[in-house]
C-alpha cells in the first residue's frame, strides 16, 4: 500500500504550522530521505507519518503495519530482555519477530538481544531500537535520524538493510540533520514546513 499524505498540517497551541499544507506520495519499496536542522518539524512529520499523533487538518493514508523508530533520546522499558520487548514490537504489529535474527547479525547484535536492555550500552541500544522497526514484517519503515548513534561499521550495515528492505517492497522514510549515508531514492529538505526537492 503507498503511503499518501494531503493537505497534512499540523501546530504547536495555535501557532505558526510546522508542517503546513504538506503533501507526499511514497510508493511500495520507495526511500525518501528528509534533511533539515533541528527544530525544523522533521519528528513531527515522522510521528504524523507512523500516527503517533494526530493531524490538525489533512490526512495521511498508511499502511497497516509500520516500523517506528524514534530519536535516540526515547529507550525501552530496560527491565525487559531485548527479545522480549522486540517481540512485543513484532505482534503489536500483528505479526512476529521472524525476521529478527538476519537483521541482528546484520548489526552484530544478534548475541546482544538474549541479554537484558540494562545491561547493554547506549550504543547498542540504538542498535535494537533499530532493529524493533525492522521486526514485525513491516510495510512501511520510518526512521527518525537512524544514523547519529551508530558507528561507521553499523551506519554502513543500515544502509544495505534499507536497501535490501525496500528491495521487498518494503517503503522507508529517513530523516537526518546532517549528512547522512547515500540511499538512494529519493532526498528531499524540510523548510518552514514543506517538503523542496
Amino acid at each position: 500500500m503507498t503511503l499518501e499524505i494531503a493537505g497534512l498540517t499540523w501546530w504547536y497551541d495555535r501557532g505558526r504550522p510546522v508542517i503546513d499544507a504538506l503533501d507526499l506520495s511514497v510508493p511500495p519499496g520507495a526511500i525518501v530521505s528528509i534533511s533539515g536542522p533541528n527544530g525544523c518539524g522533521k519528528s513531527t512529520l515522522l510521528r504524523l507519518i507512523a500516527g503517533i499523533v494526530e493531524p490538525r487538518s489533512g490526512t495521511v493514508s498508511r499502511p497497516r503495519r509500520v516500523g517506528y523508530l524514534p530519536q535516540s533520546s526515547e529507550e525501552p522499558p530496560v527491565r525487559l530482555r531485548a527479545t522480549k520487548w522486540l517481540d512485543a514490537v513484532a505482534q503489536m504489529k500483528g505479526s512476529d519477530s521472524a525476521t529478527m535474527d538476519q537483521h541482528a547479525r546484520s548489526l552484530s547484535v544478534d548475541q546482544a538481544i538474549h541479554g537484558p536492555l540494562a545491561s547493554l550500552s547506549v550504543g547498542t541500544i540504538a542498535k535494537v531500537m533499530v532493529l524493533g522497526a525492522f521486526v514485525g514484517d513491516p510495510e512501511l519503515i520510518v526512521l527518525d535520524e537512524p544514523f547519529a548513534s551508530l558507528d561507521a561499521a553499523s551506519r554502513e550495515a543500515l544502509t544495505r538493510m534499507i536497501s535490501e528492505t525496500a528491495a521487498k517492497g518494503v517503503s522507508f522514510v529517513v530523516t537526518s540533520h546532517d549528512e547522512m549515508p547515500t540511499l538512494g531514492g529519493t532526498q528531499l529538505t524540510l523548510v518552514n514546513g514543506k517538503l523542496h526537492w
